[in-house]
């Protein structure tokens, strides 16, 4: 939320749109559940911070251009 309003990607009415709000949770939401289901089936440690700037590089890259 802090990234979000402080960075001025949403502003203040957008974000706490219901339907931008939900959208936003489930776009982060999805990503952290798959790192934490890679970090729990892989026994990784330290590598979660590689996986989390991998998942913000692609997700800013790819995802929302």
């Amino acid at each position: 939320m802090i990234g979000e309003l402080l960075s001025g990607s949403s502003p203040p009415l957008q974000f706490f749109n219901p339907v931008m709000l939900l959208m936003l949770v489930l776009l982060f939401g999805c990503g952290t559940l798959l790192i934490r289901e890679a970090m729990v089936r892989w026994n990784l440690q330290w590598s979660v911070i590689f996986l989390a700037v991998a998942y913000g590089i692609v997700e800013e890259g790819l995802m929302v251009k």
